[in-house]
């Protein structure tokens, strides 16, 4: 089976958008026509578990009886869990990028970057809603001054980039722009407890770790990697949070990829 042959659905991560897919400049030809729909403006009157359902009928309506193929970038990643549980054995394959695992079960959230963030979403979630409000005014009228508080920690070498940063600054724009309620949706479902998906979605799932990430360091794509029962781990050692995105892109789109062994092993590449 090619890439052509699939309905393939981009998750973005958070904050972010769908122009993800152009942060690298013209994305692959075989991911013309993704399914990448734009989750921080789309539906934000739906809770976290009315969207999913939501969705995964509008992903089943644009796959029109074609095989599934599930990208899910960082925080996209428990989206594509949640519509693998929802859509069942029409989804062929997963890709995890960069994936954001679950929290609960662990203390994974202490060598995340964001721990800030997520900490104050799980405990004081009025404040977090205050926080996320704060963050769309700036991101909408200043979002230079969110992108460098993003990456003020100098692990993700592409953010010296100025193309990447352009497009970037664009996209933190976009993923703020009618307000910060699909942002609060994503982040609060997040670090709520949702360890036991994993375990209940077989679909074949490649997953690529950056070694030098960051934002979801590769202790948690390690144990993600043990909770799915049909999982292989590509650790990418160079690599940061963008570029394992930019890397994995391409060789999902490279037709050797789409074959991927049944037997759980990590490979370093």
């Amino acid at each position: 089976m090619v890439l052509s042959d699939r309905a393939i659905v981009y998750l973005h991560g958070f904050p972010g958008g769908p122009s993800e897919l152009q942060l690298f400049g013209r994305p692959p030809a075989a991911l013309n026509g993704t399914f990448a729909p734009d989750r921080a403006n789309d539906r934000p009157d739906l809770d976290a578990v009315a969207y999913a359902d939501d969705l995964a009928g509008r992903v089943q309506a644009y796959a029109d009886n074609r095989p599934v193929h599930l990208i899910g970038f960082s925080l996209g990643a428990r989206t594509a869990l949640e519509l693998a549980g929802r859509i069942g054995p029409e989804v062929a394959q997963i890709d995890l990028i960069s994936p954001a695992g679950p929290l609960d079960g662990s203390d994974h959230i202490n060598a995340m970057a964001g721990r800030a963030i997520f900490s104050m979403a799980a405990a004081r979630p009025k404040l977090f809603r205050l926080h996320s409000a704060m963050q769309g005014w700036f991101a909408r009228r200043c979002p230079g001054l969110l992108y460098r508080a993003l990456f003020a920690d100098g692990s993700e070498s592409m953010a010296r980039n100025a193309e990447f940063r352009r497009t970037m600054e664009g996209i933190l724009k976009q993923c703020f722009a009618n307000g910060s309620a699909g942002y609060r949706r994503e982040i609060l479902a997040y670090v709520g407890p949702w360890s036991s998906l994993p375990t209940r979605v077989k679909t074949p799932t490649i997953i690529w770790q950056g070694g030098r990430d960051s934002w979801t360091p590769p202790i948690m794509s390690e144990r993600l990697a043990t909770l799915l029962p049909n999982a292989e781990r590509h650790l990418l050692p160079e690599l940061g949070h963008y570029g394992a995105l930019q890397h994995a892109l391409h060789a999902i789109c490279d037709q050797r990829q789409l074959q991927i062994p049944r037997s759980p092993h990590d490979h370093s590449r």
